[in-house]
């Protein structure tokens, strides 16, 4: 990846998730991990073109870490994947949310014909390999301005 790409995505990533989203939490004992870096480290995890697990996770290790690491908490699949099993059920809704938020926030500010509508994100299964976030299903649906 080059420089001005792992900027683009670095700035993306920030936009998206920022500390911001897990200050109501009360986050208790020995916690390596922060929540930020937990979840832009799985997000880049999910969407990676690697086939296998653990080398997912490698490349999202190389790619978070050039930004920064304090935060960054076990330096293994396994550590990953323990603090992921742990907070999954925090930062899912609280990643979707915000999704949800920053894509309205966008088709409102293109003026687009879909501005009174909610985004309604629908992951089906693993993109085909080689592929990323493009081959996740995303689509549009209004509800009466019910937020999907």
């Amino acid at each position: 990846m080059s420089a001005h790409g792992a900027g683009r995505l670095r700035d993306g990533l920030n936009w998206l998730i920022d500390d911001e989203m897990f200050a109501d939490l009360q986050v208790h004992g020995n916690r390596r991990w922060s929540l930020r870096l937990l979840a832009v480290t799985a997000v880049i995890w999910a969407v990676s073109g690697e086939s296998g697990l653990v080398e997912r996770f490698h490349q999202a290790l190389v790619v978070v870490s050039a930004w920064e690491s304090k935060g960054l908490g076990a330096l293994t699949y396994q550590g990953f994947a323990k603090a992921l099993v742990r907070w999954t059920e925090v930062l899912r809704p609280r990643l979707l949310t915000r999704l949800r938020q920053r894509l309205q926030t966008v088709v409102h500010a293109i003026g687009d014909d879909t501005a009174g509508s909610c985004w309604r994100w629908t992951a089906r299964g693993s993109p085909p390999r080689g592929r990323s976030l493009a081959a996740r299903n995303m689509t549009v649906s209004t509800r009466n301005g019910e937020l999907c």
